[in-house]
């Protein structure tokens, strides 16, 4: 958000702490320029679509993810999250914009035993999923019947019913899925079975939206304007349908991304092999990329010093309190690239997908 200081001539501008929703600026001459979209930067004359190359290197070795910060576009910045902004326009003199960090993880100690701490938990993550119900239009949750989603819909679905009211809940498949299915790391089997199981449980309303391989592909073009860059493919495209189905009943969706990041859920937390491989967990095809491009494409940049640089700057800002053995540093690197880069991929595709059909997703965890 930004608010003007009209007494003052100063505007403050402030990102949430976790990167839910962003924030893009540039300076030109004696204006501040912001948005929380590129594309309405990119409306403004002062603002050419120039990519430098920086932006070049981000897209191109790092997408869909991109360096905290980093606009892609020359001279346009993301404000970070958990950093706040002034921009003072004084009297006299030309106007001056200050940037601050107002708030970042730090690891304490953690004097509460298994029981005491999943308690406080529980009281958490209820606490949080309620006050995200609240709304004046109408509520719904993503239901893919894994841990997270399951949970918010389970807390949703006493809420609405202590109410007398009925909770919707919305499951995205696909035609075919069932043939073609093929089991993951990430993805060990079908979500399908799951979904039902939750939807005996609860008291909730649920619609399946089945999207098929035309659909996808026909809303690929449609997914890179909506995120103003190249993306995640139909991963984004699936995204984007689904949301604009559950747009035509409900205006505000929990969802719940992040878990994984917060909670351990992704492999490189327990498979010992990938959490301890140098670098980017999720990113160690540099090689295979750069193969596809002439040298002179990334303006002098060399593509693993780039990749290399991110990933250590992070370990070497990762709060490790002293005393801790080899693997509960490790656990906490990974946790603060998880938080930094992976999951602001996440957070970034839920909102753009989202809002290009007015469909506010709000994200508890």
């Amino acid at each position: 958000f930004a608010v003007w200081q009209q007494r003052a001539q100063k505007l403050f501008l402030a990102r949430d702490r976790i990167g839910v929703k962003p924030l893009f600026y540039a300076l030109r001459g004696d204006s501040l320029i912001f948005a929380s979209e590129l594309k309405t930067l990119l409306c403004h004359p002062e603002i050419p679509p120039q990519v430098d190359a920086q932006g070049l290197a981000d897209v191109l070795l790092l997408g869909p993810g991109r360096t905290p910060g980093c606009g892609v576009f020359r001279n346009v910045q993301e404000l970070k999250p958990g950093c706040c902004a002034e921009y003072t326009v004084p009297q006299v003199g030309a106007p001056r914009l200050t940037v601050r960090r107002y708030w970042q993880l730090t690891d304490h100690e953690h004097p509460d035993d298994f029981t005491h701490t999943a308690a406080k938990v529980r009281d958490l993550v209820m606490d949080a999923v309620t006050r995200q119900l609240v709304s004046d239009v109408p509520v719904a949750t993503f239901l893919s019947g894994g841990l997270d989603s399951s949970l918010i819909s389970a807390i949703a679905d006493s809420h609405f019913t202590a109410r007398g009211k009925t909770l919707q809940t919305f499951s995205v498949g696909y035609q075919d899925n069932k043939k073609y299915f093929h089991a993951t790391h990430f993805q060990p089997s079908p979500d399908a079975p799951y979904i039902r199981t939750m939807n005996q449980f609860l008291n909730a309303q649920h619609t399946w939206v089945t999207l098929d391989s035309e659909a996808l592909a026909a809303a690929l073009l449609e997914a890179v304007d909506a995120r103003d860059l190249p993306g995640m493919a139909d991963v984004d495209s699936s995204l984007l349908l689904f949301c604009r189905e559950i747009r035509k009943t409900a205006t505000v969706a929990l969802s719940g991304e992040c878990a994984d990041e917060i909670f351990g859920g992704y492999p490189w937390y327990r498979d010992k092999t990938v959490r301890e491989r140098y670098g980017f967990p999720w990113a160690q095809s540099t090689a295979y990329r750069v193969s596809f491009f002439k040298p002179e494409v990334f303006g002098g940049i060399d593509p693993a010093a780039y990749i290399d640089e991110g990933y250590r700057a992070t370990l070497e800002q990762t709060s490790i309190r002293p005393g801790l053995d080899p693997l509960e540093q490790r656990m906490r690197q990974m946790f603060a690239l998880n938080f930094n880069w992976f999951m602001q991929t996440l957070l970034d595709r839920k909102d753009r997908m989202s809002m290009y059909s007015g469909l506010e997703v709000r994200v508890p965890f």
